[in-house]
């Protein structure tokens, strides 16, 4: 008896981490193509076009890389390196720029 519910307790943990991992990912999906502030390390803010996560979730692809020293058109942020970013949102609650705060 014990180890039925033992399994059905491991059963339903793999559940929730599934529907959370899609629920994750479904939410990163939605975010692309945004514009967003990078708030990083060294007191720094970036500005740059939202272009997805890598596999390890190790680096952030982004388009049009704003930085005070000048601009890129394509770049990979570490993930380390960021301490939030910030996605512009309309006043309505719907994300600016759909088809052009994830905290680490």
């Amino acid at each position: 008896m014990a180890s039925e519910t033992e399994g059905d307790h491991i059963v339903a943990k793999q559940e929730a981490r599934c529907f959370l991992r899609e629920r994750f990912l479904r939410s990163i999906s939605s975010v692309v193509g945004n514009s967003a502030t990078y708030r990083m390390f060294e007191n720094t803010k970036v500005r740059a076009r939202f272009g997805g996560i890598d596999i390890d979730f190790s680096e952030v692809f982004v388009q049009n890389l704003e930085t005070p020293i000048g601009c890129h058109p394509n770049a990979l942020l570490r993930t380390t390196d960021i301490i939030s970013i910030t996605f512009e949102l309309d006043t309505d609650g719907k994300q600016k720029n759909r088809n052009n705060s994830i905290k680490s």
